[in-house]
């Protein structure tokens, strides 16, 4: 997974009907969202090439570069404290 795109505005979500393959109506989620031109563009090249996620971030949380965690980094302050402090070691 790679992140394209980050801080888009979500103008509504639901949900919209359209025919399948087949001609049934089907029911497709919908998500509309404030994009540039160039934004728009890396968006509909890559629903060409692959599934596209979206995913919800804490409205706090604004810095790109912050470091991302695993799912199997354990936090900081419960890694072995020798790697942290090799005076410890004494």
């Amino acid at each position: 997974m790679k992140t394209l795109l980050q801080n888009i505005e979500v103008l509504s979500a639901g949900t919209n009907v359209q025919k399948d393959a087949e001609g049934k109506l089907v029911q497709v989620p919908v998500v509309n969202v404030l994009v540039t031109p160039e934004q728009a563009e890396v968006l509909s090249l890559a629903n060409n090439q692959t599934v596209i996620q979206l995913i919800l971030r804490n409205p706090l949380d604004t810095d790109p570069h912050l470091p991302r965690k695993t799912p199997h980094q354990r936090p900081r302050k419960y890694r072995d404290r020798n790697d942290l402090m090799p005076e410890a070691r004494a």
